[in-house]
């Protein structure tokens, strides 16, 4: 067996060595561990930083695309104020117009205010003036429609139709129905009315008014036509004679309206046959039934007529109580009287 020398200082280093060695790759395997653990820590580090950066990628993103839309907000909100600014400027300017304008209209309202006052203080003085006019035409208008009514009922109870009725009309109407009455032998219309048409209207349409009132007969004479006094007179006679025949026919009373009277000379009658006139007058009603209407301008002398009316241009004129009223009253009206002229003998 072979046998080694050991160097026992050699050993001890050896050993030194080893342990140191050992420690050398403790401390490196602690090292690598270390290492390895930071490599770990780093790795999870890049990690998490890699999530942070993407996260932060994404968050700078989206803040760049708030950022555009709000430049974009802004750019348009520039433009809005840009146009609001402008429309401003243009209010304003439209605002310094209307002051102006509304200035004017304030001055124009004030002259207006100032001719109004001047108008109502007009009106009030034209409105006093016509409440005057008003209350003196008033007081006038009452005074004619007085003065007017004053007349009116003077001529409804004294006027010649009025008359005629009281006097001839009536007293007619009382005879044919059996009461006791007296009908005029003669009345006298003396006419002041120069119309000679009317005059000669009025005259017609009194003579039929009257007739047809009275369902009498009737004759027309005109004096002026004759040549003569007797002529005249026996004409008359003639009339007399047919009306009393027809009276004793038929109980009708006869009217003779003569006209133009006056151009008859009657005081020559008169002195012919004393008081012919008066006896003859007399006989026309008693004998005869009839009566005499004379017409004439003025009043005949020596001719006695129990009633004397006036045929004048109230009569003519009065729409009530006048011509025309006769006109309205006979329209239509029947009749039963006859022409005695048509019954006489030529």
């Amino acid at each position: 067996m072979k046998i080694y020398n050991i160097n026992m200082s050699r050993l001890s280093f050896g050993h030194y060595l080893d342990n140191e060695k050992s420690e050398q790759q403790r401390k490196l395997s602690s090292l690598k561990s270390e290492i390895s653990r930071l490599s770990q820590e780093k790795s999870s580090e890049q990690s998490r930083f890699s999530n942070n950066e993407n996260e932060l990628n994404n968050e700078i993103q989206s803040l760049g695309s708030q950022l555009r839309s709000s430049k974009s907000r802004i750019s348009s909100l520039e433009g809005k104020v840009y146009s609001k600014s402008s429309s401003i400027d243009y209010e304003r300017s439209l605002g310094s117009r209307y002051s102006e304008t509304v200035s004017a209209n304030n001055k124009e309202i004030e002259k207006l205010q100032a001719i109004q006052k001047e108008i109502y203080a007009s009106i009030a003085e034209q409105k006093r003036k016509i409440s005057e006019q008003a209350s003196n035409s008033i007081v006038n208008e009452t005074a004619k429609l007085q003065e007017n009514y004053v007349k009116e009922s003077k001529y409804a109870t004294e006027g010649l139709k009025s008359l005629l009725v009281q006097n001839i009309i009536n007293p007619a109407i009382n005879v044919v129905e059996g009461e006791d009455d007296t009908i005029p032998a003669s009345i006298l219309i003396q006419k002041t009315y120069d119309d000679v048409e009317k005059k000669d209207l009025a005259e017609n349409a009194i003579l039929e008014w009257i007739a047809k009132c009275t369902d009498s007969n009737y004759a027309n004479v005109d004096a002026a036509g004759f040549t003569n006094e007797t002529s005249f007179i026996n004409h008359l006679k003639k009339i007399m004679m047919v009306s009393a025949q027809e009276f004793e026919r038929n109980g009708q009373h006869s009217f003779t309206l003569v006209s133009n009277i006056d151009t008859i000379n009657l005081q020559d009658l008169n002195e012919a046959d004393k008081n012919f006139l008066s006896k003859f007058l007399s006989q026309t009603i008693n004998m005869y039934h009839n009566t005499i209407i004379a017409i004439s301008k003025v009043i005949p002398q020596n001719f006695l007529f129990k009633y004397k009316f006036i045929l004048d241009k109230a009569f003519i004129d009065n729409k009530r109580f006048g011509l025309s009223s006769l006109l309205d009253d006979i329209t239509g009206k029947k009749y039963n009287g006859i022409n005695i002229l048509t019954k006489l003998k030529k």
